[in-house]
């Protein structure tokens, strides 16, 4: 009876300091947000902007959605052949309950709820840096993600905040093995970009085990697995019900030019090209390294979701290719873990934020390359 009590009173000492610690990174998180944004608010006064006027570019297409859902045949670009099937609906829907609940324009439900995730986004990769590697102080984890020069996409309605949120929550649950938790997060996934089905692959490697080990476990373990996949799905049968055509997020990118092909041909065509395209080429074969690090050090479910949301965007182009790969949890650990090894934080900070400075300058300057 005794040692009963005592593992009841230990978990219960756990939980108790699991929640404190919990508190604590909420608190250290909305610091770090908090000087993001006091530093966004510098930038906008300096180049005499308003908020409104960072939903540029995809926010665009966004706005289209939240004010008239999604189009029922193509209209956008010069030849006429672009629609808003190319973007995926979880970031729309959100902001679009803001748009009608508060009366906020598109843009600015769009903006607020990409601010809202990029705080939490903060708070849950210092979750997951504490899962899968504790000795990363808190802090450190925090500015990794709110002051890298592409947190810029955090703040200007894009999906990145939304994913990179989903993508710590689902890694967390699946670490906890709450696996339905993470199915659900695993669907969010899907429904903000086609890569999120990756999760599949690293739920299948996260769970196999349990799925083996532990029979009272197999319905959640399923069940879970079962729910990634949703949010594509529905997706698909809201293009099906609107346009007739399920896989219209897919075909309507001919319009932005976009095919799959080789990405060794992608490669070696960018390390030829310009600067630009040196510079993503370069970004893409370090995204590489970085899942070849994660297979070194048997982290095979971050591994294979790196891996794939790497390759799926590089076989399409280098276009938008850095903001992709810099916003992926996986790397950004190993970034977090690398700066805390080499004890450079207090170097790369400073540099960091200089890069988010240039990037705000190319965002209001109108430069191709930021879209």
């Amino acid at each position: 009876m005794s040692s009963h009590l005592e593992r009841i009173n230990g978990r219960v000492v756990a939980l108790q300091v699991d929640a404190k610690a919990d508190w604590t990174m909420l608190l250290i998180a909305a610091l770090i947000f908090a000087a993001g944004q006091a530093i966004e608010f510098l930038l906008l006064s300096v180049y005499d902007k308003n908020y409104l006027s960072l939903c540029k570019w995809d926010c665009g297409w966004y706005t289209t959605i939240v004010e008239h859902g999604y189009d029922i045949e193509p209209h956008g670009h010069s030849k006429g052949d672009a629609a808003n099937w190319a973007f995926f609906p979880a970031l729309p829907l959100i902001a679009k309950a803001l748009f009608h609940l508060f009366g906020f324009s598109a843009a600015g439900a769009l903006i607020i709820t990409g601010k809202v995730f990029f705080f939490l986004s903060i708070y849950w990769f210092m979750k997951l840096v504490r899962l899968y590697s504790p000795d990363v102080p808190a802090w450190l984890a925090g500015v990794t993600v709110a002051f890298s020069p592409y947190a810029i996409y955090g703040n200007v309605g894009y999906t990145e905040p939304l994913f990179l949120f989903s993508t710590c929550s689902f890694f967390c649950f699946l670490k906890r093995e709450e696996y339905v938790a993470s199915g659900l997060c695993g669907a969010f996934l899907t429904s903000t970009r086609f890569v999120g089905l990756a999760a599949i692959f690293s739920y299948a490697i996260g769970a196999i085990k349990q799925f083996h080990s532990k029979a009272d476990s197999r319905s959640a373990i399923l069940l879970g697995l079962l729910l990634i996949p949703l949010g594509l799905a529905i997706f698909m049968l809201m293009l099906y019900l609107v346009v007739g055509d399920s896989l219209a997020f897919s075909n309507v990118q001919r319009a932005w030019g976009r095919a799959p092909q080789n990405p060794l041909w992608i490669i070696d065509k960018g390390l030829r090209g310009s600067a630009f395209d040196v510079y993503s080429t370069v970004t893409a074969l370090a995204a590489l390294l970085a899942s070849l690090a994660l297979l070194l050090q048997r982290r095979h479910a971050l591994m294979v979701f790196s891996l794939i949301c790497s390759v799926v965007p590089l076989m399409t182009g280098l276009w938008s290719l850095p903001r992709y790969i810099w916003w992926q949890a996986p790397l950004l650990l190993l970034v977090a873990e690398l700066l805390h090894r080499s004890r450079s934080a207090f170097l790369a900070i400073p540099a960091a934020l200089a890069g988010l400075w240039f990037m705000y300058f190319s965002w209001f300057s109108g430069k191709g390359f930021v879209i």
